[in-house]
């Protein structure tokens, strides 16, 4: 039996690694590529189609989370759900990074909107609901052979397929390719499909033997859970702030102040360089500190890192801004570490996935689809050194709330695990 266990383990963690390997092949440099790909006829950016994007893609993503987690929770199908996720997410992939190619580029400007705008959100529409079904599972499986606070080390995993991939499509889009137009861009969704494929066959590799029997999804302890729906709405904010402006229109912004796709791959990379030591001791820092404590250092320190960025120019020393970058690691790392203990905490042993699904929905959808819409407002009219200063503020502003008006997830008396 600890064979089995070992090797279940094994294969959560290794799909952290590819998982978070392919995002990190697409999410840093999606919004460069809609730079590059969607231009008018005098060559600047279309950041009104860009924006229209930004905003859709949460939208889109919603739907997935919804009805996945569900069923998941339903039919104890997660790991076989997203499988066959990862292979639906291929052929999308696929067409976007053909949308910078030659032959599309050659097409007017509203048709190329079209074909990316629909390709970028089916394959969100199959992708974004992979990661909430596993943190799921790996949950799951914490809390039946052993503790949730052990989660930061499978999801170090992740972290470190980031971090890898970051840095080394940086080294090739700038020394490699040796081209600095749209096209270099695409090799991101190509090679996505590829390790989405290879997802594929590590999450058939992890499929139980024996297909669990479906269960009654106890919705009334999710409609009473009313701590749960009041963290939502802060999730909801700092979901703005660290999808909208640390996510979706990062590159964009980094693409302004710096010289090479390999110093933004670089920086993309080594922002998480932090996060490994913070996920190890995850469970330490969890015993130690609590949800609570973390989640207020998380904010402090993104509030920091996104003031310092707003001081960056073209000719700032690279020195300057890769040491700012690594505030990213630990801000992100207390900040998420904390909301994975308090929403399994929150929610019912057979309502896990539902539970991850509504917290994704909420912080990356929603939210993402504000943030994508709200950012591209103050991009299009102010600048994108203007949003950072915004996120400063504005997580200054959401630890003050989390402070007062958040209650701690142990005040009230904890439900069946």
């Amino acid at each position: 039996m600890n064979e089995q266990i070992q090797k279940e383990a094994f294969v959560l963690k290794q799909s952290y690694f590819v998982l978070f390997f392919v995002m990190g092949l697409v999410a840093p440099f999606a919004s460069i590529f809609f730079k590059h790909v969607l231009v008018d006829d005098m060559g600047n950016p279309a950041d009104g189609k860009i924006k229209i994007i930004m905003t859709a893609v949460p939208l889109v993503a919603f739907l997935g989370n919804i009805v996945t987690g569900i069923i998941s929770d339903k039919l104890q199908l997660g790991r076989r759900i997203v499988t066959i996720l990862c292979g639906l997410s291929v052929f999308p992939a696929i067409v976007v990074g053909m949308v910078g190619e030659s032959f599309f580029m050659d097409l007017p400007l509203t048709n190329r909107f079209y074909i990316l705008a629909f390709s970028f959100l089916l394959y969100n529409l199959f992708a974004q609901p992979i990661n909430p079904l596993l943190d799921s599972e790996t949950l799951g499986f914490l809390n039946r052979h052993s503790h949730r606070s052990k989660y930061g080390r499978f999801r170090f995993w992740g972290t470190l397929g980031w971090a890898v991939i970051t840095v080394s499509i940086g080294a090739f889009l700038t020394y490699v390719v040796r081209d600095s137009s749209r096209v270099i861009y695409s090799y991101n969704f190509y090679f996505a499909a590829f390790f989405f494929a290879l997802l594929v066959v590590l999450s058939f590799l992890s499929r139980s033997e024996a297909r669990p029997q479906p269960v009654k999804i106890p919705w009334g302890h999710l409609r009473k859970d009313r701590s749960f729906f009041a963290f939502l709405f802060f999730i909801f904010c700092t979901g703005i702030i660290n999808n909208g402006i640390s996510m979706q229109y990062m590159g964009y912004y980094l693409e302004d102040v710096t010289n090479t796709p390999f110093e933004i791959g670089m920086m993309f990379g080594f922002w998480t360089v932090l996060e490994f030591p913070v996920m190890l001791k995850g469970e330490w820092l969890m015993k130690n500190l609590g949800n609570r404590k973390l989640m207020i250092m998380g904010l402090l320190l993104t509030s920091l890192k996104l003031y310092l960025f707003s001081l960056f120019t073209n000719e700032t020393p690279f020195v300057y801004k890769f040491l700012a970058v690594l505030i990213h690691g630990p801000a992100f790392s207390f900040y998420f570490l904390a909301l994975i203990d308090y929403v399994d905490h929150r929610a019912h042993r057979q309502m896990r996935a539902t539970y991850m699904s509504i917290t994704t929905i909420v912080r990356s959808t929603l939210a993402g689809a504000a943030g994508g819409w709200v950012c591209g407002e103050i991009i299009e009219h102010h600048g994108a050194r203007q949003l950072m200063s915004v996120g400063a503020v504005g997580a200054l502003v959401m630890t003050v709330y989390f402070i007062l008006l958040v209650k701690d997830s142990t005040d009230e008396k904890k439900f069946d695990f």
